[in-house]
């Protein structure tokens, strides 16, 4: 198993060349707020940021795997751990 971690694999096609696809995802308003305080941007900077990339619906429509970081860690540490054994009994 390999994983390749890149933020635009979707935006430049490039998960079309991968057996499988990972899109980490999040409300709207989430990913605005941890922006903002990742990056310290003003929140029409993020805005501007978020817009320019492709909608997380494409990202989500072109994904095998989802995990949404919505909520609790604990939450996004289980669905990762559902997905990784789901990785590894795969032939």
């Amino acid at each position: 198993v390999a994983i390749y971690e890149e933020a635009l694999l979707v935006e430049n096609g490039v998960h079309h060349g991968l057996d499988g696809l990972m899109v980490v995802a999040c409300d709207e308003a989430t990913q605005l707020s941890r922006l903002m305080a990742r990056d310290g941007y003003v929140e029409a900077d993020a805005r501007a940021r978020i817009a320019a990339q492709a909608p997380m619906a494409d990202k989500i429509a072109a994904a095998d795997w989802v995990v949404d970081t919505s909520g609790p860690l604990a939450d996004t540490k289980k669905q990762l751990a559902r997905i990784w054994e789901e990785i590894l009994s795969q032939p």
